[in-house]
């Protein structure tokens, strides 16, 4: 009984213990197995390491309580300069630390100020005029308290050099300079869009208490209200996209056709019929008894990118969640050509003889995003490889051939990218598609979707390449429209402060 109380009462002392650091106290640190570390014989566990001589660590074996600050001094002691109940670091800085996700803490000059927006997963730009910079993704603030707001889904992403960033909306960036940002008034308004915007919402009303709010889908759409027959043809598209990604939930998608050159009242029923025919299929697979027991959701939306006198093209995305730990995104960009009245592809664009020069275009832009996402210069021929992988047949080299013929490419994002059939061999420049093929006014442009290229988590692909490199593959000249490519107000919201 003595014993069991020795313990208990050690365990007790050790873990107040772990929580009594205390300023102008220097500790002798030693690092463990399992992130973890001891500080004069109290043990921790390690949160960060900024640097060898800065770290953040926090209680254990409890690590909700408090976060503490430590830095290495001269004499090789550590000692604590903050404690607090959050602090993490900040990315691409070893000095400035962000507390409390509001509050930004200057370990060199021992200064604090508070920011517009969360300080947690923040990243830092750079100083301009004495103001430090940073980025939230969708926001970039200064330390002043000044903050300019992105739309949509514009990102802010940092640029090898410094004083500049890029703002990034899909395959669509433009570069900007921490003082132009800083400097912006708000810009000309965007032109107006030639379409109309139509939001629906065919989420399922709960019929019980049990049931979920977020069962059916929702679309908020540019659609163009004309009768020219590049109306035409893209409202028949948006109608078959939103059929199939809707009904995809449903296993039903190729069970019934979607209008066939639609009015624009025509579309606007075939939206309502959808969200009719989604109900009634849902209810009669999914209800038992008098409960839907089921958690399928879609939201999908249309962008009108660019109209030109040669062609239109819209932007479609869609994020499909059919259980799990996330759902699918569905991002790409579609062209009409209006002289040549169809939609485009790389089959009917780009000479047949020029496809592996383009695709080797294609590849350095695709590497290019790769090793700005994983900050490394990965060999060409290495991402060649890495990327052909994902869709190569893996296999013993003494599997016989008929086993060899059933092992094809087919994932769930080829049916509806543009890979018409699954493919037996390996990938190589001769054969690797160029899907969602379409036309910006920055070049050409093809989408990868997630585990096309790369994992989930990278996202997805937008490969843009420059008219002046792209030009010479295809079999048909486009004129360049200068005033159409982005501007700074394109990506910035009426919110600057």
């Amino acid at each position: 009984m003595k014993l069991r109380m020795f313990f208990s009462s050690l365990m007790l002392f050790s873990f107040f213990a772990c929580s009594g650091l205390k300023p102008d106290v220097g500790y002798v640190c030693k690092t463990c197995e399992d992130n973890l570390v001891t500080l004069d014989g109290d043990t921790f566990r390690l949160q960060e390491s900024i640097t060898p001589d800065l770290m953040i660590v926090c209680d254990y074996p409890e690590c909700d309580g408090h976060s503490y600050l430590m830095q290495k001094a001269h004499t090789g002691y550590f000692y604590m300069i903050m404690e607090s109940d959050e602090i993490t670091s900040i990315y691409n800085t070893e000095s400035l630390i962000s507390v409390n996700g509001n509050e930004v803490y200057n370990v060199e000059t021992e200064n604090s100020y508070k920011l517009p927006c969360r300080t947690t997963s923040l990243t830092y730009l750079g100083e301009l005029n004495n103001l430090q910079a940073f980025s939230s993704g969708d926001t970039i603030c200064y330390s002043d308290g000044k903050f300019i707001a992105l739309k949509g889904d514009c990102y802010c992403q940092l640029e090898k050099t410094g004083q500049s960033v890029k703002l990034i909306d899909g395959a669509r960036t433009i570069s900007a300079t921490l003082g132009e940002l800083y400097e912006y008034k708000g810009g000309m308004k965007t032109a107006p869009i030639l379409a109309k915007r139509v939001e629906k919402d065919y989420y399922i009303k709960p019929l019980t208490e049990y049931e979920s709010e977020g069962i059916g889908f929702s679309v908020d759409l540019d659609v163009s209200e004309g009768e020219t027959k590049a109306d035409v043809a893209i409202r028949e598209w948006m109608s078959d996209a939103i059929k199939n990604d809707a009904f995809s939930l449903l296993g039903y998608q190729k069970d019934f056709n979607g209008r066939r050159k639609p009015s624009y009242d025509e579309f606007m029923k075939a939206l309502d019929d959808y969200g009719m025919f989604w109900e009634k299929l849902c209810r009669s697979n999914y209800q038992v008894k008098d409960t839907l027991s089921i958690d399928l959701n879609c939201d999908i939306s249309t962008r009108l990118i660019v109209d030109t006198p040669d062609y239109v093209t819209y932007q479609y995305s869609a994020y499909i969640y059919e259980g799990g730990l996330h759902g699918m995104p569905r991002s790409y960009y579609i062209t009409y050509d209006k002289k040549r009245e169809t939609i485009l592809t790389a089959e009917n664009t780009v000479k047949p003889n020029k496809l592996v020069q383009l695709r080797k275009e294609v590849m350095k832009v695709l590497k290019e995003r790769h090793d700005g996402l994983y900050d490394e210069d990965c060999p060409m021929e290495d991402f060649m490889q890495q990327a052909f992988s994902f869709h190569t047949p893996m296999f013993d080299e003494d599997i016989d051939d008929i086993w060899k013929s059933l092992l094809t490419h087919e994932y769930e994002c080829d049916a509806w990218s543009g890979w018409e059939t699954a493919i037996k061999e390996e990938f190589s420049l001769n054969n690797f598609p160029l899907p969602h093929f379409a036309l910006l006014p920055e070049g050409i442009v093809v989408t990868y979707h997630p585990y096309q290229i790369d994992c989930f988590a990278a996202g997805e692909y937008h490969a843009v390449v420059p008219y002046s490199k792209a030009t010479t593959c295809l079999l048909h000249t486009y004129r360049e429209v200068t005033d159409k490519l982005p501007k700074l107000e394109d990506y910035i919201a009426d919110k600057v402060k």
